[in-house]
């Protein structure tokens, strides 16, 4: 991660919080894009393992029977 600074440009936070970031923002620049300063310190989103059901195409547990 770089260091904090303003951005120049408006975008979105695309690591944590999804959020614009509008000109002037803290920012900290990192291999994915720039992420509001403060957002910084929060852990990473974890995406849980899903399993989908091959019958209905729902996110298992379902009401299928097997």
């Amino acid at each position: 991660m770089s260091h904090p600074f303003e951005a120049r440009y408006e975008g979105f936070c695309r690591l944590v919080c999804g959020e614009p970031i509008a000109v002037g923002d803290l920012v900290v620049f990192t291999d994915d894009g720039l992420m509001h300063n403060e957002c910084s310190d929060q852990p990473e989103p974890v995406e849980r393992p899903v399993t989908v059901c091959s019958d209905c195409w729902l996110v298992q547990p379902c009401d299928c029977e097997k």
